[in-house]
């Protein structure tokens, strides 16, 4: 996640902060000023209650609430970034399954953003304070079968292994400016979440980044499902994209799915991505 074309594309963070504000995407409430980013725990406690405000649920049920993790189950800090980072990636959950992933970065004091990206092919609806903000129809590429993986081991330590070997093939790069060159990511050894679903059919689930440094830019979500007519096991693949720069993902060096820059294209609610910026 980052906000490197978006400093391109307008001239005043504060008035990039106005504009969300009059959409109802951020709140001039709460902590005061510098003093919520002071501390490392003060900035968990304003990523929480941010978060905590919106409301995310499958659109055929907006009455059902989808809970979010507790806690990120990232916390990233990225030297990389020529501004210091502080964030979090947070999953909403439908039982174990993640059904949608949110970022959220605490930049220079007072400068904050955050991002969501689905990871479903079901229609969602994000609502703050009684106003959908982010509705997305699907996610990006959403269950593709992986024909030549292997049998999957019955051993869970096994299979994380082939998980990992799995989440090695796929390779992205991104460029805020792609004439200016790209940035290879790279892969997280660790998944950052790792799940199963028996409701859903999911046998074992994990969810990789790829990022710079610790800071995730494309999601690799990976499900182990059992066909019900053939009754046999089957690894998938899902790309979510976590940042809003120029991007190319790959698996065995093929291009699955490339994006342009989210700041530099027609956007809309229905997206399956959404960045916001804004200051405390």
């Amino acid at each position: 996640m980052t906000a490197l074309a978006l400093s391109k594309t307008f001239s005043s963070k504060p008035l990039i902060a106005m504009f969300l504000l009059g959409l109802g995407l951020f709140s001039s409430s709460g902590a005061n000023g510098q003093e919520a980013f002071q501390t490392k725990e003060l900035r968990l406690e304003f990523m929480k209650r941010t978060l905590g405000e919106l409301k995310l649920s499958f659109r055929a049920e907006p009455d059902k609430t989808l809970p979010l993790t507790a806690s990120p189950v990232l916390r990233f800090s990225n030297p990389v970034r020529s501004s210091s980072s502080d964030g979090g990636v947070f999953l909403w959950l439908a039982g174990q399954r993640p059904i949608a992933a949110a970022a959220i970065w605490i930049r220079d004091k007072q400068q904050y953003g955050h991002d969501f990206t689905s990871l479903t092919a079901e229609p969602l609806q994000c609502v703050r304070d009684g106003k959908v903000v982010w509705s997305p129809a699907r996610g990006v590429l959403i269950s593709q079968p992986i024909e030549d993986a292997t049998e999957a081991s019955q051993n869970s330590p096994l299979r994380l292994a082939q998980m990992r070997k799995i989440a090695g093939r796929f390779s992205a790069e991104i460029g805020a400016w792609p004439a200016e060159g790209w940035t290879e990511l790279r892969l997280m050894p660790q998944p950052i979440y790792r799940y199963a679903s028996a409701d859903e059919g999911v046998i074992d689930g994990a969810i990789f980044s790829l990022a710079v440094a610790n800071d995730p830019e494309v999601l690799v979500q990976l499900e182990l499902t059992r066909d019900t007519a053939e009754g046999m096991a089957k690894w998938s693949y899902s790309i979510a994209r976590m940042s809003a720069i120029w991007m190319k993902v790959r698996l065995d060096d093929k291009i699955l799915w490339e994006a342009e820059g989210y700041w530099h294209q027609p956007r809309s609610l229905n997206d399956p991505y959404m960045e916001n910026f804004g200051v405390q």
